[in-house]
């Protein structure tokens, strides 16, 4: 299966759980990408560590500006690379949005795509 995650941040035991069920979904073979935001405000980001074992356990890890953020022209940004770089919604078996902002941009690509997928949050 395909499965993306879309999260604002990989970090905290939130992130080190998204690691864990990702690296463990690549384990048992399936396609798996992690979609987070590339910057953010103070006390807010990446754990290195993660990212690092993502990487290393081969999960494919994209950043893009913005997940956290409310913005409008960056969650267009967003859409654009799940809509062109990822293929779009339907070339996902599913969809895991982690908080509600990941969850609605994920809902969003669903809504523009042609077929219908779940998204989980």
């Amino acid at each position: 299966m395909r499965i993306p995650h879309l999260t604002t941040f990989v970090q905290g035991g939130a992130g080190l759980a998204m690691t864990e069920l990702a690296c463990g979904q690549i384990l048992r073979g399936h396609a798996v990408t992690l979609v987070t935001s590339r910057t953010g405000p103070p006390g807010y980001g990446n754990y290195p560590d993660y990212l690092a074992r993502l990487s290393r356990d081969g999960v494919r890890v994209v950043t893009v500006d913005s997940l956290f953020n409310r913005d409008a022209a960056q969650h267009d940004a967003v859409s654009h690379l799940i809509d062109r770089d990822l293929g779009g919604a339907a070339a996902f078996v599913l969809i895991h949005g982690h908080a509600a902002g990941p969850a609605a941009l994920g809902s969003a690509a669903v809504g523009r795509a042609s077929r219908h997928r779940p998204v989980i949050q």
